[in-house]
């Protein structure tokens, strides 16, 4: 049979493994401690009779995350050297596939601890002496994920470069789908340059999201935008573009 890998914390995708139990070899995993909403199920919750692979937030870095790996007696602590929560979840579903196809903790965290995220995927560039931490952001949910990572940083400073060219898609009215008031609930202390075609946009919805104008600035041209928050003296640096805004940071560091 086929192996299929389903995330437990979330009701609606682990109750494929009742539907499909006899077309596929069902495994299922999870992350304790990290919080994701998921939509519920409208059926009762399922209780599992097997094993979970489990991976568990140890601590969150702003270069990744500390976690334990876990299936029934064998353990090990990885370092993930990508950030954010989403990123835990990738990282377990991708280490139950390997466990379950004979691959051991040992090599599983070789794999983990030795990989690089590309094309802002939670990428570190540097440029002019400073590293710039990326999260490409492109629809609500995602975008929202990554607004929840940032904003548990003290002392940071947030490029958001928003494009509207045929890439990006030309209709921006996603922004106000995602969660920017989260920046605002979980930290007062960001600062913020929006840049891009559609910087002025990104500013007013900010400013909706209950963001102080004064920490809000806004520099049209990206390539300003990145000089002048590589010059910040904030400890934490992040960029958020789109597509074509991550192409022209990537052809500028």
């Amino acid at each position: 049979k086929v192996k299929l890998f389903l995330n437990a914390n979330d009701e609606k995708i682990a109750e494929l493994g009742g539907i499909v139990s006899d077309c596929f070899e069902t495994y299922y995993y999870q992350v304790d401690n990290v919080e994701i909403a998921f939509k519920e199920s409208k059926s009762s919750k399922k209780t599992y009779t097997q094993e979970i692979f489990t991976a568990s937030l140890i601590e969150r870095k702003v270069d990744g995350s500390l976690i334990k790996l876990s299936y029934a007696k064998d353990s090990i602590e990885v370092f993930l050297p990508i950030a954010g929560d989403f990123n835990i979840y990738n990282a377990c579903g991708a280490a139950a596939a390997a466990y379950h196809s004979g691959i051991s903790f040992d090599d599983i965290k070789k794999g983990i601890e030795t990989y690089h995220s590309a094309f802002g995927r939670g990428e570190k560039i540097q440029y002019n002496g400073k590293e710039l931490n990326v999260f490409l952001i492109k629809n609500p949910a995602g975008a929202t994920e990554v607004i929840n990572f940032v904003s548990q940083f003290e002392n940071s400073k947030v490029l958001i470069a928003i494009n509207d060219n045929y890439a990006d898609g030309r209709d921006v009215s996603w922004l106000w789908d995602a969660c920017f008031e989260n920046f605002k609930a979980n930290n007062k202390n960001l600062s913020f340059i929006c840049s891009g075609t559609r910087a002025y946009d990104m500013a007013l919805r900010l400013k909706y999201a209950g963001i102080e104008t004064s920490m809000i600035e806004v520099q049209e041209g990206l390539l300003s935008a990145i000089e002048e928050l590589a010059h910040s003296s904030s400890e934490n640096l992040f960029v958020l573009p789109t597509y074509t805004a991550l192409l022209a940071i990537n052809k500028a560091k």
